[in-house]
This record gives C-alpha cells, sequence and structure tokens, in this order.
C-alpha cells in the first residue's frame, strides 16, 4: 500500500490516491501515484521503512511523518515493554526452544508409546538386575531376541534421555533465575543467549544438535 499525505501550510496530513481522485474529478491520474506530478497537488508520498527492533522485547509505533532529506518518512517510536512481560516473553521463548529441542526425540515415535518409556525402563532395570517383566519379554518375543538384549537397549536409551532432559532442565531453571533478576531490556535479552548458549554447548558434549 502507498502511503501519501497532503502537505497544508506545512503540515502533514494523512491522505490517499482515491481521495486525490475525488479531489480532483477532472483530472485523469491513471492506475498509480507513481504516474503522477503529486507535488503540483500538495500531495506526497510517505516512505514506510520500519527501524530494527526487538518484537519480543519491545513495542513500534507509527508517529507523524516528517521531511529527511527532501523525502517524506514515517517517524516511528520505539519502546521497552514492561519488564515484567520481557521476562515472560523471554522465558516462553526459552521454554519453546526447548521443547522444539527435547521433541526430536520423541517425535518419530507414536505417543502410547512414549507414555510406556517409564514403565519400560523401570522393567528393563528389573531384568538387568536379574528380573523378569512382562513388558520387556513381550518386546523381546516380537524381536525374537533375549530380554536381556531389549533391557539393556532399553536402560540405554533411558539413560541418555534422562541425561538430556536433566542437563537442558538444569540450564532453563538456572536461566529463569537470571532472567527474573534481570532489571533491563539487555540483561533479559543478555541472559536469554546466555541460556541458549549454554544449553547448545551441553548438546554438543553429548553429540547432539541444539
Amino acid at each position: 500500500m502507498i502511503n501519501l499525505i497532503k502537505i497544508v501550510d506545512g503540515l502533514a496530513h494523512p491522505y490517499s490516491f482515491e481521495q486525490l481522485k475525488r479531489d480532483n474529478p477532472k483530472t485523469g491520474f491513471g492506475a498509480s501515484p507513481h504516474n503522477v506530478d503529486l507535488a503540483a497537488h500538495g500531495v506526497a508520498i510517505v516512505r514506510n521503512v520500519q527501524p530494527t527492533h526487538d518484537p519480543m522485547m519491545q513495542n513500534i509505533s507509527k508517529g507523524s511523518p516528517k521531511l529527511v532529506a527532501g523525502k517524506w518518512v514515517n517517524e516511528w517510536v520505539v519502546t521497552d515493554k514492561p519488564i515484567e512481560t520481557i521476562r515472560a516473553n523471554a522465558i516462553t521463548a526459552m521454554t519453546a526452544r526447548i521443547d522444539q529441542f527435547t521433541a526430536q526425540f520423541t517425535a518419530s515415535t507414536p505417543r502410547d508409546e512414549v507414555l510406556s518409556w517409564p514403565t519400560k525402563a523401570a522393567g528393563a532395570q528389573i531384568v538387568l538386575n536379574g528380573g523378569e517383566s512382562a513388558i520387556i519379554s513381550a518386546e523381546a518375543e516380537i524381536l525374537g531376541v533375549d530380554a536381556m538384549t531389549v533391557a539393556t537397549l532399553i536402560a540405554g536409551r533411558a539413560d541418555t534421555f534422562a541425561a538430556v532432559i536433566g542437563a537442558v532442565t538444569g540450564v532453563r531453571r538456572s536461566a529463569e533465575t537470571e532472567i527474573g533478576q534481570a532489571v533491563s531490556r539487555t540483561e533479559v535479552r543478555t541472559a536469554l543467549d546466555y541460556a541458549l548458549e549454554r544449553a547448545k554447548a551441553v548438546a554438543k558434549t553429548m553429540g547432539l544438535e541444539f
């Protein structure tokens, strides 16, 4: 959309191409204001370029047009959101990123099977300790292997998943504390970025991508 203004006594007022045509019914303007001598009608195009800002932590609102180097541009006012909102948004963003990371372990597994993991992990430990587990035996029978083989595989996966969850949980809780103590947008951003870098480093030590 092309933004126009009508300049009256040096002041800019909102205007439109449709209004220009209505105000000058005997003039043929064509389909685009780019092909019109707008200045002859006291009209100008306003450039609408938003400044760089952080949508998670800042609000942006349109101000009044102003003349800059011979061209009219919209002023934009960028203000920080309330610190409570900034903190909450940062924690939400961090949690979403961690959820996205841990989801890679369950994305290709049916929900009911994921829900059975704690039971299978407990059953695997029983088998490894010399006992018997119905859920492990049933899986072993289907796979055509012994229960110990299945138990060893499940226990290894359970340990890996527990280590990952434990690590990212530690990073998340630490970050929540740091973000909660931050008193400015800059401090919150620093705490969030640092938390994400720590999570990435932890994942790398486990041979994973965060």
